[in-house]
């Protein structure tokens, strides 16, 4: 079927073209590799066959959708002349959809573009016509800043909130509450120039080298502390971290249990639930979601709970959907202590859509409020005990989180 009808035969051709490629891409069951249009014609249709595939699940599936038609209408007027106009699949993706689904001001809304488009990311963020484009470094980062992570930043909305002992950026002096203004290719091929907004407002230039990346991070990780108590650290709620940590829980010291979600980014709903099966009685409220104003309640289901000792919880800027739908649960039930500093304030549920050129969209489908009927998303989880590193701590080899933690267990079993 073609995509778009053509005023002369030669580009009905190229449209047809580029309609079967782009069938094939979309009953793939892995994104095809990216392939540049070859022509203005293909191109033009590629844009248009995205872009309404982009437009229509958002205007379908978002979970305000009855009050939104309009605004979504507005946005297409908008965008729809930009995207026929990109010259490439990149500009598409972060100079007409990125602005767009940015627009909502919410989280879990995006398009990721298909594989190997970061071919392309250098000279589109070196360019001037783009703009203050947002940080992107490679397909398939799941949160902001992660691929920063080879420089040893752990970053949340373009700020450094954590940095890792021996990186690139703790031997550079980079400070906590920094800000990422911008990322441009270094001289050699290794580096990168950051461009730090300190905390006086003054920007600060660095080279940085990313020859060097940290060991490779494992999912999750078990600690025992001196004081006796059980650090269990896990990164998303997906169903091997949520196997691990509850076998964990039904051997956890008396002394108690930190599970440290400062990296966690959520995952799946159901995972989110068992794990509070586990740590709360059956039939406790983990809060509502709500679609078109429609409210539904949410709670454990029955079974036995795994672990009853104390319990805090480590979050951070990075901790965001289940993990904060998880924080602010356990604090209601007063089953847990939280510990570091307000989370993300991004609890949506969202769903995955495949694109015409096997990219991938997410929508958010169902908002999330937390069991006090308040709403988590640009409000987070604000912490118990307010705790957070500098760059003294890192480089003294100290967590200043976990000992606060420490603290506040050894502090409640007196």
């Amino acid at each position: 079927m073609m995509i778009i009808k053509w005023a002369s035969l030669a580009r009905a051709l190229g449209a047809v073209t580029l309609s079967a490629f782009l069938a094939a891409a979309w009953r793939t069951a892995e994104p095809m590799p990216w392939r540049q249009p070859r022509t203005v014609a293909e191109q033009k249709a590629y844009n248009r066959a995205v872009f309404d595939r982009v437009w229509t699940q958002l205007n379908q599936r978002h979970f305000e959708r009855a009050s939104r038609r309009a605004a979504w209408r507005s946005a297409r007027a908008r965008h729809l002349p930009l995207a026929l106009q990109a010259s490439d699949t990149a500009g598409l993706y972060y100079q007409v959809l990125a602005p767009m689904l940015n627009a909502t001001g919410e989280s879990h809304v995006g398009a990721s573009p298909p594989v190997g488009y970061e071919r392309n990311w250098p000279q589109l963020q070196s360019s001037a016509s783009a703009g203050r484009p947002r940080i992107f470094i490679a397909p398939g980062n799941v949160s902001d800043g992660d691929m920063l992570r080879d420089i040893g930043v752990s970053l949340a909305s373009g700020e450094v909130i954590d940095l890792i002992k021996g990186g690139a950026a703790e031997r550079a002096g980079v400070e906590i509450g920094w800000r990422v203004d911008q990322i441009t290719p270094g001289a050699g091929r290794y580096e990168r120039r950051y461009w730090f907004r300190q905390a006086s407002g003054e920007l600060r230039s660095l080279t940085l080298d990313h020859r060097r990346p940290p060991p490779p991070r494992m999912p999750y990780e078990r600690r025992f502390l001196p004081s006796g108590a059980l650090s269990l650290r896990f990164d998303a709620f997906e169903k091997p971290q949520i196997d691990w940590v509850l076998s964990q829980l039904k051997k956890a010291p008396p002394e108690g249990v930190i599970l440290d979600l400062r990296n966690n980014s959520g995952g799946a709903v159901t995972e989110n639930e068992r794990l509070l099966g586990a740590l709360l009685p059956a039939r406790s409220l983990i809060g509502s979601r709500i679609v078109n104003g429609r409210r539904t309640m949410l709670f454990t289901q029955r079974g036995a709970e795994a672990y009853t000792g104390p319990l805090l919880l480590l979050i951070s800027p990075r901790s965001a959907s289940a993990a904060e739908v998880a924080a602010s649960a356990l604090r209601h039930h007063g089953r847990a202590v939280l510990v570091g500093r307000g989370s993300a304030g991004a609890a949506l549920t969202s769903r995955a859509f495949r694109l015409p050129d096997g990219g991938s969209l997410q929508v958010p489908v169902y908002d999330l409020y937390d069991p006090a009927g308040r709403r988590i998303e640009g409000a987070g989880v604000e912490p118990d005990v307010h705790a957070a590193p500098t760059l003294a701590l890192i480089q003294a080899g100290r967590d200043p989180v976990l000992e606060a933690a420490e603290a506040a267990l050894a502090s409640a079993r007196r």
